[in-house]
């Protein structure tokens, strides 16, 4: 579910003409999800009590406006 609605949202976005994603995850919780969906880390914010991270990433899309092909939404790879 939360690849589809990634995917969805992305979408959007480059209808609307965006050409990059830009979004914050902590370190618990989804970076590893947003990586195997194309998305870089670009910063981090440590201190945060028990070693936490704040996580920023990026996505570009392609300059045509398009996504990048669909191996960035490997069926196998769906988590929460």
């Amino acid at each position: 579910m939360g690849t589809s609605i990634l995917k969805a949202a992305e979408d959007a976005a480059i209808e609307r003409g965006c050409h990059a994603a830009v979004l914050d995850t902590l370190s618990f919780q989804a970076p590893d999800f947003y990586g195997k969906r194309g998305y870089i880390r670009v910063g981090a914010i440590e201190g945060y009590r028990g070693g936490v991270q704040r996580i920023f990433m990026q996505k570009r899309f392609r300059e045509d406006g398009k996504q990048w092909p669909s191996e960035n939404y490997p069926a196998d790879a769906e988590t929460s």
